[in-house]
């Protein structure tokens, strides 16, 4: 059996490349494939959680090279309205 985890990138949590990939080898210690690393959704509340989605960007590319590609998350936003995830992209 896979086990495929999702974790939502969090201001002040798990915004450093150390604690990403420290989260990320603990799951696949645990056999977890690091599946989705999801920006936070805009709600009431959550404002002070938010990383900008280009911070996010390097993030997860600054885990290149630190990281086999096994424990390589796709980072992903929910579109509006319920149409699924995407993956966040430069901006260009």
């Amino acid at each position: 059996m896979v086990l495929l985890g999702q974790r939502v990138l969090l201001r002040g949590v798990n915004n450093t490349p150390e604690a990403l990939e420290a989260l990320f080898r603990t799951m696949l210690r645990h056999r977890v494939k690091p599946y989705y690393l999801h920006q936070l959704d805009p709600a009431p509340g959550t404002a002070r959680f938010r990383v900008e989605e280009a911070d996010g960007l390097r993030l997860v590319e600054g885990l290149r090279g630190r990281l086999s590609g096994l424990a390589q998350p796709v980072y992903v936003r929910e579109t509006p309205d319920g149409g699924g995830k995407v993956p966040v992209r430069v901006a260009g």
